[in-house]
């Protein structure tokens, strides 16, 4: 294997730890009612990180052959000789057992050129019966983590995803879906293409309205995306230790609405995330906020030291400067339709999704984007009208505190490092909107 001959070739002395990522992935890419792309890849990401004498070296290579992994080697040591002492460094974890992740069901298609060839034809048809044009791609990835280290430490996961995400354009209005999952069907991407070609029939001829407050039904899209920025700026544990994150002062206090509640759980079966973190530790289920309570962050090893607790597997490859991230965000449920949203809001605004989303004050968690491919104007309980795309600028603190209404529908939408979060769809009193978003330059 690999991992072990690096280890051998490393000798001994030093502690170190050997990762493997090895990904298969096929895409095919349309636009314009066409296929324009159909492109397969192999890659090999093999790394070592070296800890001897309180420095750390990490290198990496995606040539396999002796001579490269030797020189991946030699260039950790020098690396680790020319560091700075880190203060207070951790040995490597040691041995662990893994808990087992949800199995895929259902065929797993759409892996090969003509199978995908198959999905883009399906989505092209159903754009061009409704005279639309479609854009956007058929994807399918697996492969496997594994990481091994001087101290008995072996742990791989086996994975695999698929994505069909689309655009449907006429007339400057466009629509959009995308369904992601272990396993995608042909049956999927018809199903991806209704939606979209729905919402984009929905779009035309769309109206501004005035910006300001508005009643809010944000689309499950719309939820991943705001939590993409709560993982990164608040629920890890060095955010809060270094007083950044939003739950700083926060922890045990009621923040969000007693509606919501999130925790950080690979285990969930719409998640595809990997049983343990990229320091061998295993992942943990991990609540965050109880009924609209502060109740936990997630730990790698050096914040768990710190604050006296262990590691609750949500580590990043070291060195680091992020610390530890929840990279497979749940949130619960309610018992709502998003039909019944609609229907109990007098007058509000529907957001299919977000983009060009960032961040402008973390501690208050203020972020500021704009609504994109589907839109809408409610008034008495009903879709009115399509409207102009929004931009928003407002503190998911204050928003999470105004939820009405939760989803009984969770989707999942994909994240960073492997990971991604199941979120409903969720409804919103009292949603700032800044201006419209032709007023001024996206980020």
């Amino acid at each position: 294997m690999i991992m072990e001959r690096v280890l051998q070739l490393l000798g001994r002395g030093a502690q170190a730890e050997v990762m493997l990522l090895a990904q298969e992935g096929a895409l095919t890419r349309f636009a314009g009612n066409r296929i324009t792309q159909n492109v397969a890849s192999h890659t090999v990401d093999l790394s070592i990180r070296i800890q001897e004498g309180g420095r750390i070296g990490r290198a990496g290579t995606r040539a396999v052959d002796e001579a490269s992994i030797k020189n991946m080697i030699e260039r950790a040591k020098e690396l680790s000789a020319a560091s700075r002492k880190t203060r207070g460094l951790l040995p490597l974890a040691g041995t662990r057992k893994y808990g087992a992740l949800p199995v895929a069901r259902g065929r797993d298609s759409l892996s090969t050129p003509e199978e995908r060839g198959s999905a883009v034809q399906l989505i092209l048809a159903k754009a061009r019966h409704v005279r639309l044009e479609a854009a956007g791609i058929v994807s399918k990835d697996k492969g496997i983590l594994a990481l091994m280290n001087t101290r008995g430490l072996r742990a791989q996961h086996k994975f695999m995803s698929g994505r069909v995400s689309i655009t449907m354009n006429r007339g400057g209005a466009s629509g959009w879906a995308e369904y992601s999952n272990r396993t995608v069907a042909l049956k999927d991407a018809g199903r991806t293409a209704e939606r979209a070609a729905e919402k984009c029939l929905k779009s035309q001829n769309p109206r501004s309205v005035d910006p300001g407050p508005y009643t809010v039904v944000l689309e499950p899209a719309c939820v991943g995306e705001i939590f993409q920025f709560m993982a990164w700026y608040g629920f890890g544990a060095l955010a809060f230790q270094e007083g950044t994150s939003f739950l700083t002062g926060r922890m045990g206090k009621r923040i969000f609405s007693p509606r919501v509640t999130i925790e950080d759980n690979v285990y969930h079966p719409l998640t595809q995330g990997f049983p343990f973190d990229f320091e061998g530790v295993p992942r943990e289920r991990v609540s965050l906020i109880e009924r609209g309570v502060a109740r936990g962050l997630v730990h790698d090893r050096r914040t768990a030291r710190a604050a006296h607790t262990r590691s609750t597997g949500h580590g990043l490859a070291e060195p680091n400067e992020v610390g530890p991230l929840p990279l497979n965000l749940v949130m619960q449920k309610g018992g709502s339709r998003l039909e019944d949203m609609i229907r109990d809001t007098r007058r509000g605004i529907l957001v299919t999704h977000f983009h060009y989303t960032n961040m402008m004050n973390p501690r208050e968690l203020v972020l500021t984007g704009l609504t994109r491919d589907g839109t809408y104007l409610i008034e008495r309980g009903r879709i009115a009208r399509p409207v102009r795309n929004l931009r928003f600028t407002e503190s998911m603190l204050k928003a999470f505190s105004n939820v009405e209404a939760v989803g009984r529908e969770q989707v999942y939408t994909e994240g960073f490092f492997g990971g991604g979060y199941v979120a409903p769809a969720i409804k919103i009193h009292n949603f700032q909107f800044t201006s419209q978003a032709e007023e001024e330059k996206p980020l």
